[in-house]
């Protein structure tokens, strides 16, 4: 197995972007390639909006809850004076959906008025999966050692996901630096360094060698506090579109 000491070496030489004390990295599409599947994504997700919402007005409905990651929408949400009685089409939409003051969130129900307005629903323009606009990218997702796969984003007791970002004309991706759990990894691994249970510890031979992992053409690194002033730019771009005499 590699020792936990050959490994930190390779972490420390790292580039900053992806040193294992940040748990993200970001990046920007440059290249005509590298914005391709991005531009694709969001115009796939703007049209799919743009079709649920005209769906859910139609239906009574102010809004609607997106699919977690691609599909039609999950759930719509009612101002509570308009909202439909149950027992027909609709249920409440029950855990997970929090509605903002003054409305209630409900979802399509098994019954056959529900199943009509499923099948109509489905007819819909569907919203594309994350995986359509970051797996180009190439970035580490799992790895693989030893006998078997560990996910990357989870080491720190919570899940991280990439996600892809426009910003007017610009496209970025936040990803989750895989360096960070392979440092988890070793801190584990050291604990057992030297015991009589160093069999347990979890293993450091990396399928495909992942900490040599870097992006491809296209892709240029960001700090967060530059894209932070990215996103920033763009707010405040479109808070003047909304009031043009703040700009005059």
């Amino acid at each position: 197995m590699n020792a936990p000491a050959t490994i930190m070496e390779q972490l420390k030489a790292l580039p900053e972007h992806l040193q294992p004390h940040n748990r993200r990295f970001y990046v920007e599409a440059l290249s005509d390639g590298a914005r391709a599947p991005l531009v694709e994504y969001f115009r796939r997700e703007a049209e799919a909006d743009g079709a649920a919402f005209e769906w859910s007005k139609a239906h009574g409905a102010e809004g609607f809850y997106p699919a977690r990651d691609g599909g039609h929408p999950r759930a719509f949400s009612f101002k509570i004076e308009n909202a439909p009685a149950p027992g027909g089409a609709w249920n409440d939409a029950g855990r997970g959906f929090v509605p903002r003051s003054g409305y209630v969130a409900k979802a399509l129900s098994k019954r056959p008025a529900g199943k009509t307005l499923a099948a109509e629903l489905n007819t819909l323009p569907e919203q594309p999966r994350y995986s359509e606009a970051l797996d180009h990218l190439g970035a580490i997702t799992d790895l693989g050692a030893g006998n078997g796969f560990r996910g990357v984003g989870s080491s720190d007791g919570k899940y991280h996901f990439a996600v892809p970002i426009k910003l007017g004309d610009r496209y970025f991706i936040s990803g989750v630096n895989h360096n960070y759990d392979i440092a988890q990894h070793v801190e584990s691994a050291i604990q057992y360094v030297g015991t009589e249970n160093e069999k347990w510890a979890p293993s450091l031979d990396y399928d495909g060698d992942p900490i040599s992992w870097r992006p491809g053409e296209g892709w240029v690194f960001l700090t967060k506090t530059e894209l932070d002033f990215a996103i920033a730019e763009a707010n405040l771009r479109r808070a003047k579109k909304r009031t043009p005499e703040a700009s005059a």
